[in-house]
Order: structure tokens, then C-alpha cells, then sequence
């Protein structure tokens, strides 16, 4: 039989179990953890995907016996609140055209928001553009402040963000207005913007039915 003694020290340990799992769970999430992952091209494919460790991400092709590497950086990407999203759009010169989506899960409590990045965008192993906080804002995005009930999902106390959805890539405003296509985003006036991702210019308003606001003229 268990003596009162025994119960009394595994009450105490799992009572101190369930006190830290919540601390633990915030610091995954507020820390950038270099977690290895892999982020798979979203056109569905499966035939070319990114890996992302410690200090660096790698952009592969699936081969018959090896992986062929296509692009490396010399950056992490966190997978909290967002991972790094990547897509191939065909060919060049004999290697698959990859654009990359490398959103900044990294906040610091009363940072600038015209010096604060948001994403960063990369095409074919280059940097296209970064995008700031006080420039989504522009487009349309509502400045937030990280709250405590978005603490341990999000961002460290107090952290400011732009309110925006990034939706993927725009197949349809490729065909139509050409070039290498669109990311799309939803800002959260509702404003739906488009960023090229081989060059990094911004349509604002690219269905003029669909109601969007006008916003200030790109920087």
C-alpha cells in the first residue's frame, strides 16, 4: 500500500507539472525556437520543398536518389505564429522558379513600426522586397498591440503587429496582368493587396467591384 508520504510527494510533483506546461507552452511561442521543419511548395506538387534549421533554410528539389538543393539562405524562419511559405511558378534557364513568403514571427516591445519588418519576400534565391509595419498599416491595416490573451499564441507582451491575412498566391491576376504572379493579402479594413513576387510592386486595388477603400499611395 502507498503510504501518505508517497502520495503527498506525487501530488506535489504533478501539481508542479501542471504549474509550469502553460510557461512552457508561452516560451515556444515568444522565444524564437530554431526548430528544424519543412515547408512543402503549397502549389500541391510535393516536388519542391524547404528546410528550415538552425541558422540557415535550404530549398530542394525531390530527386529519383538525392534531393537536389536549389537555394540556401543564411536565415531562420520560426514556425510561430507562421512558417515560411514557399511556391514554384515553372521554369528558367533550367531550374524551377521558387518564391519564397518569409513572414517576422520575432517582436520586441516598443519597436518602430516604420523599422519593423513584417515579411520578407524572395524569388529564385534573391531578396525581392521587405515589408514594414507602418507600410501595411498604409494598405489599410489595423496597428495592434499584442494582448495577453495572445501572449502564448502570438507575439511577447506588448509587441505591436499589422492586422493582416496573408491568402497565398494569386493565379488569376498572373494570367491577367502577367509576370511571375501575385501573393495576395487581406488587410483588416478588407482591402485585398497584391504584391508581385518576382519584382515586389503593389497593386492595391486589383478587383475595383469588390469594394475596396482607397489607400495611400505605396512607398
Amino acid at each position: 500500500m502507498i503510504n501518505g508520504h508517497v502520495i503527498a510527494c506525487l501530488a506535489l510533483l504533478l501539481g508542479h507539472l501542471v504549474v509550469q506546461l502553460p510557461a512552457s507552452f508561452a516560451r515556444d511561442r515568444t522565444v524564437e525556437s530554431q526548430t528544424p521543419y519543412i515547408a512543402v511548395d503549397s502549389n500541391g506538387l510535393g516536388e519542391i520543398y524547404a528546410r528550415c534549421a538552425t541558422g540557415e533554410t535550404r530549398v530542394y528539389r525531390v530527386g529519383y536518389d538525392k534531393d537536389e538543393l536549389i537555394d540556401r539562405f543564411d536565415w531562420y524562419c520560426s514556425r510561430f505564429p507562421e512558417k515560411l511559405s514557399l511556391i514554384s511558378i515553372g521554369w528558367t534557364k533550367g531550374r524551377p522558379n521558387i518564391a519564397i513568403y518569409r513572414p517576422n514571427n520575432h517582436r520586441i516591445a516598443g519597436a518602430n513600426p516604420k523599422k519593423q519588418g513584417e515579411f520578407d519576400l524572395y524569388f529564385n534565391g534573391k531578396h525581392v522586397r521587405q515589408f514594414t509595419t507602418q507600410q501595411l498599416v498604409d494598405f489599410g491595416a489595423v496597428l495592434k498591440k499584442s494582448s495577453d490573451a495572445e501572449i502564448r499564441s502570438r507575439y511577447p507582451a506588448n509587441a505591436i503587429y499589422a492586422d493582416f491575412t496573408f491568402q497565398g498566391y494569386d493565379g488569376y491576376n498572373a494570367a491577367e496582368r502577367g509576370g511571375s504572379g501575385y501573393f495576395s493579402f487581406t488587410v483588416s479594413n478588407g482591402n485585398i493587396v497584391l504584391i508581385d513576387v518576382a519584382t515586389g510592386k503593389v497593386v492595391t486595388n486589383p478587383y475595383p467591384s469588390s469594394g475596396n477603400r482607397p489607400v495611400r499611395k505605396d512607398k
